[in-house]
């Protein structure tokens, strides 16, 4: 699984009715109605999956430790995190070395 990054793009379209006169002046077209449309949309860029040498490579593009799975609870005496980024792939890689108290949060940050 790919980490996502989500962009707000937006895309504007213009829509114009077009009426065409049926009277001596029929050779031009009368625009009646003009709207612009605004439309969002999210694109993704991915991280490819990698092997980080710490923590403290591994925070700087997953800013709260990387999860193996949605749900899963950090093990700390102080505020748990729970903004932590879930991908499979890239904790597989990494929670050898980087899951130390192996509750299945990788580096995890809050």
């Amino acid at each position: 699984m790919l980490k996502s990054v989500r962009v707000l793009a937006v895309a504007a379209i213009t829509v114009a009715a077009v009426t065409i006169p049926t009277g001596a002046d029929a050779s031009t077209p009368v625009v009646a109605r003009t709207a612009v449309l605004a439309h969002s949309a999210s694109v993704s860029t991915a991280v490819a999956p990698k092997k980080y040498p710490n923590c403290a490579a591994l925070n700087k593009v997953y800013k709260h430790g990387v999860a193996k799975k949605k749900g899963v609870v950090d093990k700390t005496k102080g505020k748990r995190v729970t903004s932590y980024t879930v991908n499979l792939k890239v904790y597989n890689l990494n929670y050898r070395n980087l899951d130390r108290d192996r509750d299945g949060i990788a580096c995890e940050m809050s």
